[in-house]
């Protein structure tokens, strides 16, 4: 057993030197790896971000066109409520009874209705009323044509919505009436 040999200084610091070393390379392998995956995530939200914009972008094309149909109709609909407002106030127990009748309509025969009044020959109706005499034949002519481009379907939609809105009405109005 001999003597155990002392360390000189400059093999402390030496190994020290190494150990820190080791470390630095740890932290700067954790260092690249964080760096990688930073890189990834924003490689992937790049890429969420270019098939959100343009999806983005067409609803926004969408809402814009479908808010532009609901400005069409908000001034026919303001209309037929202040007509409705004024009728109110004219004559109320007639627009009861309307309501009340309104709430009974068959929307099938409405339908059929429809669908024949798109069917009719414009040019022979056309015809008809000329011989007519005191009638408008423009302006029905152009009403004719309005009633032509129609959307049955939604025009069905509309009427249903109606109908459930104006049963309670009529009920209501039954209610007031003594009925």
């Amino acid at each position: 057993m001999g003597i155990p040999e002392r360390e000189s200084g400059a093999d402390v610091l030496l190994r020290e030197l190494v150990a820190s070393q080791k470390k630095t390379l740890g932290q700067t392998r954790l260092t690249a790896a964080f760096a990688a995956l930073t890189a990834l995530l924003l490689v992937v939200v790049l890429a969420m971000l270019v098939m959100l914009v343009p999806r983005t972008l067409a609803l926004e094309k969408q809402a814009k066109a479908t808010l532009d149909r609901v400005d069409g109709i908000a001034a026919p609909v303001e209309s037929v409520v202040k007509n409705a407002e004024s009728l109110l106030e004219e004559n109320g127990e007639g627009l009861r009874k309307s309501m009340q009748k309104l709430g009974e309509l068959d929307l099938d025969s409405l339908d059929e209705t429809l669908k024949k009044l798109k069917e009719l020959d414009l040019d022979g109706l056309s015809e008809t009323l000329k011989k007519l005499g005191g009638v408008d034949l423009d302006s029905l002519n152009d009403a004719i044509r309005k009633l032509d481009g129609v959307d049955l379907d939604s025009l069905n939609e509309a009427i249903i919505n109606l109908n459930d809105a104006a049963k309670p009405l009529a009920d209501l109005a039954r209610r007031l009436s003594g009925g």
